[in-house]
């Protein structure tokens, strides 16, 4: 979604289709990550920016990932500003950064329904899924931290064999804002971060 070739009759096309990407993962062989591996990504990201600026250019950096929604109406642990997770963050929004992140998809039963962590850290780019009928879908996160919303719902994507599927789910939304938030960047790589945001805000529609 991000930076997928395009002019090729097949598959889908990027939104900021020159952009270069860099996979990072966080995840073990069972599916999970923790706060520190996720931090540690956001970290290095960050150092990766800052002392290769010259080659690396503006960085946007995109999460698909979030805190598992709780049964209960608890806040989620990031909402502690001495969590390892909220200052990876602020490190990197201090380094001109764009961090774009999944809202969270919410799960059945629960009582939960906000926005996940690390969406819901001020400065990160909430995104929500919306259906084919530009409705917000049942299953994402909402209130007051959910910024933007994308398509999220039977959104084509690459599968491992080189086969396409189609998924459903906030992490295939956060993708095209990150994807925006680059093409962005390509055009005024030294605006700041807070700038862009502004500018991702500014043009979207009311839903």
């Amino acid at each position: 979604r991000i930076g997928a070739a395009t002019n090729t009759a097949e598959g889908m096309a990027g939104i900021s289709w020159s952009a270069t990407r860099r996979p990072i993962k966080i995840f073990d062989a069972d599916g999970c990550a923790d706060s520190i591996s996720l931090s540690n990504a956001r970290n290095y990201v960050t150092g990766l920016a800052t002392s290769q600026a010259a080659t690396v250019g503006p960085v946007v950096v995109n999460m698909s990932v979030g805190e598992e929604p709780s049964p209960t109406t608890a806040a989620p642990s990031c909402d502690s500003g001495a969590d390892v997770v909220t200052l990876a963050v602020q490190n990197a929004l201090n380094n001109n950064l764009v961090l774009v992140a999944a809202a969270g998809n919410i799960e059945s039963p629960s009582n939960y329904q906000e926005v996940q962590c690390p969406g819901r850290i001020p400065g990160v780019v909430a995104v929500g899924a919306t259906d084919a009928f530009d409705s917000v879908a049942s299953f994402s996160a909402r209130g007051s931290a959910l910024d933007l919303v994308a398509p999220g719902v039977s959104v084509l994507a690459t599968s491992l064999g080189g086969t396409y599927i189609t998924e459903s789910g906030t992490s295939f939304s956060a993708p095209h804002v990150a994807g925006i938030a680059a093409l962005l960047r390509a055009i005024q790589p030294s605006v700041a971060q807070s700038e862009l945001t502004s500018w991702l805000y500014a043009g979207a529609d009311a839903v």
